[in-house]
């Protein structure tokens, strides 16, 4: 009797885990994966000038193709999306996900390996024209300057600010690789074999600058047409 009893428990059991698995997996597909962003409150600096985003407050986004929207920005500091849950923010994981993109203020960030100097990076790019072909990204990202004490008692104390990086723009090639958008525009040209003459030719006629983000776009959106 005891062994028949322990058997229906344990059928039970096993259903009922079986059904909390369907649920879980169900439900999955509008729930985020992250790990909690207040491990990084120790490394702010409450005194500092400026902020850590470029966009202090929560916007919805959609992640991938999921279709429910959900309370996202980005931390330019420290490179990581957080999103708000039920009042706690975590950082999005990094693994599980491609894609971030604000409908309202028109950004999609994407989640990509690239190489900055000589530094291999994973992280976050905010993707200005987007194609098979070729695709120009942008790294958008917020550093800390440490404040100065005056050397003298006339001086002036200069208090620890976080300001905007330079922004550095990359190609995401055919091949899928992800390199530095050259300034140069011989080097930028020998990119793409066998179009380098129709490039030269387009930033010539159009005086294009590499340094200019609106003209690089175009050239960017010229080269997927040929």
């Amino acid at each position: 009797m005891k062994k028949i009893i322990a058997l229906v428990l344990l059928i039970g059991m096993e259903s009922l885990f079986a059904q909390q698995t369907i649920f879980q997996n169900r439900n999955s597909h509008n729930t985020l994966f992250g790990t909690s962003a207040m491990n990084k409150e120790v490394n702010l600096e409450k005194e500092a000038k400026g902020s850590q985003y470029f966009q202090d407050s929560f916007l919805y986004a959609f992640v991938d193709d999921m279709e429910k929207p959900f309370k996202m920005r980005y931390n330019a500091f420290f490179d990581e999306m957080e999103f708000d849950q039920e009042g706690v923010i975590y950082d999005l994981d990094k693994e599980q996900y491609q894609s971030v993109n604000f409908d309202d203020i028109n950004k999609k960030y994407v989640l990509a390996n690239y190489q900055d100097g000589n530094e291999n990076k994973r992280g976050f790019l905010v993707e200005l024209v987007g194609s098979p072909k070729t695709s120009l990204l942008k790294s958008e990202k917020i550093i800390f300057v440490e404040g100065k004490k005056a050397t003298s008692g006339f001086g002036i104390d200069t208090p620890s600010e976080y300001k905007p990086d330079k922004e550095k723009y990359f190609l995401k090639l055919a091949d899928g690789s992800i390199v530095s958008a050259p300034g140069s525009k011989n080097k930028f040209v020998q990119l793409f074999k066998e179009k380098e003459k129709d490039i030269e030719k387009f930033m010539k006629e159009n005086r294009t600058s590499l340094s200019d983000e609106k003209e690089l776009k175009e050239l960017v959106e010229y080269i997927n047409t040929l």
